[in-house]
């Protein structure tokens, strides 16, 4: 099951800046709803905000996963599409993270501890874009 509380982090390891703007995360949920499958519509579950530096990283959104409850219950899982728009001379790799807190959102993971979801190398400019199913 997804976690109760979680957000994704993004680290930059290709020796050039990335613009704002230029990596997303979309998802596709799914749960139970009366012992029937039941998805939700597509969603940005990350999206970059402001320049992201070689060698650093980016922490999203806190997600909420207690909110489904009233309407069918919690999101079990779903499909997870990563995409990053890589600038001129790049070479080294993209990686995003699922981090995760048990209160709330007042205390994470530490950078670039936590779960490792996505990995994309690269050494060229241009749109890239990986999926997988979460739960990991």
């Amino acid at each position: 099951m997804l976690p109760k509380t979680y957000r994704l982090r993004l680290e930059n390891e290709t020796g050039q800046t990335l613009p704002s703007g230029d990596a997303v995360v979309t998802s596709n949920r799914w749960r139970y709803a009366s012992g029937t499958p039941s998805f939700d519509s597509e969603r940005t579950e990350y999206s970059l905000t402001s320049d992201l530096s070689d060698g650093s990283s980016d922490a999203g959104a806190t997600r909420d996963n207690s909110s489904g409850a009233a309407d069918g219950g919690l999101w079990v899982g779903g499909w997870f599409v990563f995409e990053v728009d890589a600038p001129a001379s790049v070479s080294g790799y993209y990686a995003w993270y699922l981090e995760v807190s048990t209160d709330g959102g007042s205390t994470w993971d530490d950078a670039l501890s936590g779960v490792p979801l996505m990995r994309i190398d690269v050494s060229s400019s241009g749109l890239v874009r990986r999926s997988r199913r979460l739960p990991v």
